[in-house]
């Protein structure tokens, strides 16, 4: 079971009202929409930094566990392409020095 953590969020009052309004169009809880706002924008957002998730967490910034988070079973993936491409920037460097 998934265990929900309650964020606070403080909106002056002009948001605040129009939340109200919004609230009252689509005919759902202010919260509700909120709530599925909030979740609809993070995916978003996530969606277009995956390339620099991966960069941080080649720079040690992110963990692994985080990066599993994001990415869930991609994340074997992630590793294994850091690694080829580790192992073909060495291979590339050592071909450039014998071709000096």
């Amino acid at each position: 079971m998934k265990k929900e953590k309650t964020l606070g969020v403080r909106m002056d009052p002009q948001m605040r009202r129009e939340l109200e309004v919004i609230s009252k169009v689509l005919h759902v809880p202010e919260s509700t929409w909120a709530r599925e706002k909030l979740t609809h924008d993070i995916q978003e957002t996530i969606e277009d930094l995956k390339y620099q998730i991966v960069l941080e967490y080649m720079k040690g910034t992110i963990s692994r566990e985080e990066l599993d988070r994001v990415f869930g079973d991609l994340a074997e993936d992630v590793d294994f392409v850091i690694e080829k491409t580790k192992e073909d920037f060495i291979k590339a460097k050592e071909l450039a020095k014998k071709l000096e």
